[in-house]
């Protein structure tokens, strides 16, 4: 296990500083345009444009029945040497989508024809919203074509090209926001526009790259075959039905609260799930580059090596997400009032606060989800995703309907259940899957707990406030957050193999070694 990891640390370590530089250049994105629009379009306009990316995802679940994994058979066959099998199944999931965005945009006409059916809309925002939606839904389908042709890199170990594209796609998309912004009348639909820029460009990279690091893998439509298409479906579908529960968890949040509460509110909601949208991408970004290691080790039936490797994901997660606990805690409100001073800063905190504390759970076990593709073992994590989701819309529904809780019903919910799942089902039976000792993840996660615990105490107690009312005084405070937990990770939550790994990865990286 040491061996390994030090041999694939260079690489590990290039992937996460990419795919952290992607995530930052989409934060970027997402800092300049929430206040743009919320303050020049209205609190109403920003709901519908988190609103439209949310529903363009749902189109996800039906494509997630072929795409979930394509990595892996494709992989497999290939690594096997059986290359004519590789590229059955990597022509046959790219032309299936191909035809799945052609369904996409039938029912992309009748469903945006009918908006007003489906959501409360401003008649002043009417025709922008439906063009937002038309086109958003389109790129969304497009860009699942990009994730066929991104299979090159798990074959061949390249993910840090992907986190390549990723930085590419969310330039092109702020180049796009600047000057369509920067030069016409403002429109919410400058968003959908600026997403299927990046789409093309992303799918067109990701075409070059493709045929450049795997030419074994060939776009060829006479090697369709929908017995590959059957195998796929089979072991994704399970896959689609945990979407269809994760929807239900949190997917429906926006749309119920423009239903049950008011647009306005369904934008607050929208610019506190801007920032958790961040902080989910950065726990599935540190699990991305330890994939094809995991999937080795897992391969060659090395269980200890699996528990490790997913021990220090929980460790490393777990230290960006109490840090992003202890940073709202100490200073979320002036966050918010730096970003969004026209807005309900106060409710924004809040709301913040309480998706915060359940991240801090989900985080953690967020790279154990990659046990379910290992093992193809998802029909129990589906059933209780399902299961989750379900209780979850009936008690945001019996909250909102009986009580005044409002917008904090809704996250409510979500992070409670979240934390059942995250904390009590996931690490229990990801190692079940693998056959490992129950409690194998516990050790790990209560570590990280503790070192939390610290870091918001240690935050709490610093008088932050005094500095952070300017943007360089907020930037100043986070960084000495990030310090204190990154001391305090590295005290209650890191091993000294963990600790040797780091220095390892860290010299390995310099060029030191």
């Amino acid at each position: 296990m040491k061996a390994d990891m030090q041999t694939n640390s260079k690489q590990l370590f290039a992937t996460f500083l990419l795919s952290m530089l992607a995530m930052l250049t989409n934060y970027a994105v997402s800092l300049c345009l929430t206040p743009y629009i919320s303050n020049n379009l209205g609190t109403e306009a920003y709901g519908f444009v988190s609103l439209a990316k949310t529903i363009s995802s749902y189109g996800i679940i039906v494509t997630s029945c072929f795409n979930a994994y394509i990595s892996r058979f494709v992989a497999v066959k290939f690594h096997e040497k059986k290359y004519d099998d590789a590229v059955t199944y990597y022509s046959s999931a790219f032309y299936a989508n191909v035809f799945f965005v052609f369904v996409a945009l039938i029912v992309d006409v009748f469903f945006v024809w009918n908006i007003e059916v489906f959501f409360n809309v401003p008649q002043a925002l009417l025709f922008d919203v439906q063009i937002l939606f038309f086109i958003e839904i389109i790129s969304y389908m497009l860009y699942s074509l990009s994730s066929v042709l991104g299979v090159y890199a798990h074959v061949k170990d390249k993910l840090s090209h992907i986190s390549v594209v990723n930085i590419v796609y969310y330039g092109c998309e702020a180049i796009v926001l600047i000057v369509l912004f920067g030069s016409f009348q403002g429109h919410v639909y400058y968003v959908a526009i600026a997403l299927l820029a990046a789409a093309i460009v992303s799918l067109m990279i990701c075409l070059v790259l493709a045929k450049r690091n795997a030419p074994e893998l060939t776009l060829d439509i006479k090697r369709f075959s929908l017995r590959s298409i059957k195998d796929l479906f089979v072991s994704g579908i399970w896959n689609s039905i945990n979407n269809l529960g994760n929807l239900l968890n949190s997917g429906l949040d926006l749309w119920i609260t423009n239903l049950m509460l008011s647009p306005t509110s369904m934008g607050e909601l929208s610019i506190v799930r801007t920032v958790s949208t961040i902080f989910t991408t950065v726990a599935q970004l540190i699990s991305r580059p330890f994939q094809p290691l995991l999937l080795l080790n897992y391969s060659s039936k090395k269980t200890e090596n699996v528990v490790s490797i997913f021990n220090l994901q929980i460790k490393i997660a777990g230290y960006f997400a109490s840090v992003l606990t202890a940073g709202f805690a100490a200073i979320g409100l002036s966050y918010f009032r730096l970003w969004t001073p026209n807005e309900n800063v106060e409710l924004l905190n809040g709301i913040a606060m309480i998706i915060v504390l359940g991240f801090l759970f989900e985080g953690m076990a967020t790279p154990l989800f990659y046990t379910y593709t290992l093992t193809l073992k998802n029909r129990v994590p589906c059933f209780m995703t399902i299961t989750s989701g379900i209780i979850n819309v009936l008690s945001m529904y019996l909250l909102l309907s009986n009580t005044s809780l409002g917008l904090y019903a809704v996250v409510g919910t979500t992070s409670v259940l979240g934390f059942l799942m995250y904390f009590v089902f996931t690490p229990l039976y990801a190692a079940h899957c693998i056959g490992a000792r129950k409690g194998c993840y516990y050790r790990s996660m209560l570590k990280v707990l503790l070192s939390a615990a610290v870091t918001v105490a240690i935050s709490i107690l610093i008088p932050f406030n005094v500095i952070s009312n300017t943007w360089i005084g907020f930037i100043c405070s986070a960084l000495v957050i990030a310090i204190i937990g990154a001391v305090s990770m590295w005290i209650f939550s890191f091993s000294a193999n963990d600790r040797q790994w780091v220095i390892q990865s860290i010299k390995s990286r310099l060029g030191k070694e």
